[in-house]
């Protein structure tokens, strides 16, 4: 048996169904590589997400220690720079100029024009002043100004 010739329409027809097919296949695969494409491209960014988690918790971990501050009569010393160490800069100043540990009242009427190092004139907290001064006392031992022992009466 022969088979019958199709027409010219039946055979453009059949092509235009097989163009269409390929052309649905391929833009299924093209799908495919996108959905694929955009699920690496997620999986990279967690990926670098997580390397800089662990960089910042390997430069956090390798911090500089902190100075060693030097202990006297269970005080420790402020750091150079600090709120505190100003108000003890001042007493050593005071404490200079005038011969002998000065008495909170002194401190507390310089406190408020204090010249710090760079030359500006900064007005310190007087609760600030009030704890630190009896802080630099304990530190160095010394007795509290204008009142007498016991053992002086």
């Amino acid at each position: 048996m022969t088979k019958p010739k199709a027409s010219k329409k039946e055979v453009a027809n059949d092509a235009g169904k097989a163009l269409q097919a390929a052309e649905k296949e391929a833009a299924k695969q093209a799908k495919a590589a996108e959905k694929e494409a955009a699920k690496a491209a997620k999986q990279a960014a967690k990926d670098a997400a997580k390397a800089t988690k662990e960089a910042e918790k390997v430069i956090k971990a390798q911090k500089p220690p902190k100075p060693e501050r030097e202990v006297s009569n269970g005080v420790k010393k402020p750091l150079p720079g600090t709120k505190c160490w100003k108000v003890w800069d001042l007493i050593s100043k005071v404490g200079a100029q005038i011969g002998e540990t000065p008495s909170i009242g002194e401190i507390q009427q310089r406190a408020t024009e204090y010249l710090n190092e760079d030359g500006t004139v900064e007005a310190l907290n007087p609760g600030n002043v009030n704890a630190e001064y009896n802080q630099f006392r304990k530190f160095y031992g010394l007795p509290k100004v204008g009142r007498t022992t016991q053992s002086a009466k």
